[in-house]
């Protein structure tokens, strides 16, 4: 089958995953109560986050999973409206859009028009909160928009480094780059064409990709691995709190 059509067939066996768990969760009489959500505009992000941490939480005071199979029932206080599915949908959107501005301290661009991507200093507990939200998201298949890295999902997913980062298939963490920096994605991605004299031209050794590799210089040997590597320090390790 086509890309396209395998990308479809993929997110159709996913839905359908989801709605089984789903139908399982329900089977407890706290996943099937509604959510009420009310939140003051002016104040979403930390009206969204303070509700995913306080609400229900287990004994180690994280928010309780049944949480995120449970229906939503928003409020935007000091706006009319009953939430039939419309109010919860502006909610997830809204969220997004307001979450990645600077103001936050949460995310920040590689590149202008890149995608976003969590800043090193920022908190991480709110960042877990986050990343609580976009499981939500998902599970009730509202968009995040085109703002978060894709990289995101690679990350919390855990597939990141069996999946993205293969020193022996470095386009896909090519393209996880280009989602968030499309100018080095493709000075890197233009790199894996050269001969070895082209690239001994370009003078570039391994650790100008990531100071972890030696000085060794670049050519046909070991320029996927470099490529990759600089990939994982760009999307991953400077996203670390220093």
């Amino acid at each position: 089958p086509s890309e396209p059509l395998e990308l479809i067939a993929k997110l159709l066996a996913l839905r359908q995953c989801i709605e089984w768990q789903r139908e399982a969760a329900r089977q407890f009489k706290s996943a099937r109560a509604d959510w009420k959500l009310p939140v003051v505009r002016s104040r979403l992000v930390s009206n969204v986050l303070d509700l995913f941490s306080s609400a229900n939480p287990r004994k180690d005071g994280t928010p309780s999973p049944a949480l995120h199979w449970r229906n939503t029932v928003v409020t935007f206080v000091d706006e009319p409206g009953v939430d039939e599915g419309g109010l919860t949908a502006d909610l997830h959107s809204s969220f997004w859009r307001e979450v990645l501005k600077p103001e936050h301290g949460l995310f920040e661009q590689l590149a202008e028009g890149g995608a976003c991507l969590p800043r090193a200093n920022a908190d991480t507990e709110k960042l877990s909160l986050v990343g609580r939200f976009l499981l939500k998201s998902v599970l009730d298949d509202h968009p995040t928009g085109p703002g978060p890295s894709s990289f995101l999902l690679e990350f919390l997913s855990g597939a990141h480094e069996t999946r993205a980062f293969r020193d022996s298939h470095p386009t896909y963490a090519l393209q996880l780059l280009a989602n968030a920096d499309p100018i080095i994605a493709q000075s890197w991605s233009n790199l894996l064409h050269l001969s070895d004299d082209q690239l001994a031209a370009t003078t570039l050794t391994l650790d100008a990709f990531d100071d972890a590799l030696p000085d060794d210089t670049l050519s046909r040997a070991n320029v996927s691995r470099a490529v990759v590597a600089g990939c994982r320090r760009k999307l991953l390790t400077d996203r670390r709190a220093s």
